[in-house]
């Protein structure tokens, strides 16, 4: 059995804003999201190991929440006929969501990983 370490790992700023869907957010915005989610890290108990990892799978899941609601929940769109798509959660379609919830039933207690925050 593995003992728990408590996650002491978060994810940077930097990190965040490596990946293209960050771009559209300024760095208060990230900062903010990367603070709010800390607790829910800790709340799974997911160790030191994989808790940086895990920090950012949440932030950026927070960012696919925060664009789908912008863009009124259509995941895709087409001008040619009208077509819309809207986001699904409940078909795990969030990669982000997906392998945090991994890391938590691997490593962690799960309090919070099959929740949709």
């Amino acid at each position: 059995m593995m003992a728990y370490t408590e996650a002491t790992k978060q994810t940077t700023l930097a990190a965040i804003k490596a990946y293209p869907m960050a771009q559209g957010y300024n760095d208060e915005a990230i900062s903010q999201a990367i603070a709010d989610t800390w607790s829910i890290v800790l709340s799974d108990e997911l160790p030191d190991t994989v808790s940086e990892r895990g920090h950012r799978l949440l932030v950026l899941h927070n960012m696919v929440v925060d664009s789908t609601a912008q863009s009124g929940g259509v995941s895709r769109a087409s001008t040619k006929d009208y077509t819309q798509e809207m986001f699904d959660w409940s078909q795990g379609n969030d990669p982000y969501m997906v392998e945090y919830e991994r890391l938590v039933a691997k490593f962690g207690k799960g309090r919070w990983g099959i929740a949709f925050l």
